[in-house]
């Protein structure tokens, strides 16, 4: 039944499109009489390990026009291949095509899919789906390779753990490294990617390998697991509730990462309960007073249990909170929330909020507060000294709250006419050149009165830096 609905929902995929291991019992859905015929369905092997590939041929036919052929490699539950092709109303088709098996962590051995839906003209479908045996790789040994030497890592034989493999060494803290599957720098080669503080077969950077327990400043021992891809021993990371803080990629296509930030993901947080910590220092670093209160040299987290991604922005030492209430981006509208658009203003870093005067990257102010006198938006920030932007009750231009009517209760920000625009006012910081600070994490109120047009700005500043 599972594949019959995956098939269903293939075909719909497929016509969508167009309008914009070979297993003995393969199972063939004809969901009408007068539906297409798969005449064809094979792979060129049965059976087949991550990292090769497997040619397939499919051909289908019909009584009076096909419409498409439909192709998808499904793997480990991921697709890892998808194809549409259009008949042009032919009677016959056929294609032919080779597929790679990626290979990466987590690879468990499975059964692979290559399922095929075939439409004619009429609308009408036939599926079948062949599968494929796909088995991991087997590795012998590892081979770490730094400061030109290569050392064997064996498997450590570990009953809870058969993918894991270890070695000795006596490399200096720092040492940089390369993992190979074969001797020699051959086969696989593992470099490391900051982002998930794991090896990767897509990395071209090495692991630095670092004992922070080490007396002597050196590392003795390696230990790999070829499944997860993670390798020890790594520097010490700052860490919330044992999630760490590491580097990361506003999108997963970008080649680089985040400057100026970390992101510790998934961390899971108790409200009213001590957070742990670890190489944090207090002191240097602030959390959201909006979730955060500090007690005795503890951290008490202060909103709603559930699980929240921190993000510390390094030029202020401030950690920002993206959660179910606080969320960065969100398909509420105004009350529920309250947009502000404009240049230099975001979180938790400028440039998430780039180009500016994106409606698509607006600044998200949450409700935190309503009476029968007025409605209350917060916001936790970052602020360029140069920053211009408008308060917006909806994501189009015209929604805005008029900035000359708007009562500041700092000397922070003031409400001035664009230059070469009249009429047209934005809010401004309302700071001199020769400041001492470029940028600034500012928390931001902004109320509405019911009874009329009456709004107030209030704001505070949390930290601030030289940098912009």
């Amino acid at each position: 039944m599972k594949n019959y609905n995956r098939l269903i929902i293939l075909s719909f995929a497929a016509c969508m499109a167009i309008s914009s291991c070979q297993n003995k019992d393969d199972m063939i859905f004809d969901y009408d009489a007068s539906a297409p015929v798969i005449s064809k369905a094979v792979v060129d092997v049965d059976a087949v390990r991550y990292g090769e590939s497997v040619e397939y041929t499919v051909a289908a036919k019909d009584a009076n026009a096909l419409s498409h052929l439909r192709i998808e490699m499904t793997v480990n539950g991921e697709t890892v291949y998808s194809k549409t092709v259009a008949a042009d109303r032919r009677q016959e088709m056929e294609v032919s095509e080779s597929i790679g098996i990626p290979f990466g962590s987590n690879c468990l051995d499975c059964t692979a899919s290559l399922e095929v839906v075939a439409m004619n003209s009429n609308a009408k479908v036939t599926g079948q789906v062949v599968e494929i045996s796909v088995a991991r790789p087997d590795f012998q040994k590892i081979y770490l390779v730094a400061d030109g030497v290569e050392t064997e890592l064996v498997n450590a034989e570990d009953p809870l753990n058969p993918y894991l493999f270890k070695g000795s060494v006596d490399i200096a803290n720092g040492t940089e490294a390369f993992l190979f599957s074969e001797p020699g720098q051959k086969g696989y080669a593992w470099g490391f990617d900051e982002g998930t503080n794991t090896c990767s077969l897509d990395s071209k950077e090495p692991v630095k390998l670092e004992d922070s327990l080490s007396e002597d400043g050196k590392v003795h021992e390696v230990t790999f697991d070829a499944l997860t891809f993670e390798i020890l021993p790594l520097k010490r990371e700052m860490s919330v509730n044992d999630v760490a803080f590491m580097k990361y990629r506003r999108n997963p296509s970008d080649e680089g990462f985040v400057n100026n930030a970390l992101c510790a993901k998934n961390v899971a947080l108790a409200e009213g309960e001590e957070v742990r910590l670890s190489l944090i220092d207090l002191e240097s670093v602030k959390f959201d007073p909006d979730y955060f209160t500090e007690a005795d040299g503890k951290l008490i987290y202060n909103g709603k249990t559930g699980t929240v991604n921190l993000y510390m922005n390094t030029l202020f030492g401030f950690v920002f909170v993206e959660s179910d209430e606080n969320p960065i981006q969100t398909g509420l509208s105004y009350p529920d929330i309250l947009l502000c658009n404009g240049w230099g203003i975001g979180r938790p870093e400028l440039w998430s909020y780039q180009p500016d005067w994106n409606f698509n990257n607006a600044l998200i102010l949450r409700k935190i507060a309503e009476s029968d006198d007025e409605t209350v938006y917060s916001q936790t920030a970052v602020v360029s000294k140069w920053a211009n932007f408008k308060f917006y009750s909806s994501r189009d231009w015209g929604g805005e709250f008029p900035c000359p009517e708007i009562v500041f209760d700092t000397a922070d920000f003031v409400a001035h006419e664009e230059s070469g625009k009249p009429g047209n006012y934005n809010i401004y910081t309302a700071l001199e050149d020769d400041t001492e600070w470029k940028s600034a994490v500012i928390k931001i109120v902004f109320r509405i009165s019911k009874a009329g047009s009456s709004y107030k700005m209030q704001s505070e500043i949390l930290a601030t830096s030289n940098q912009d």
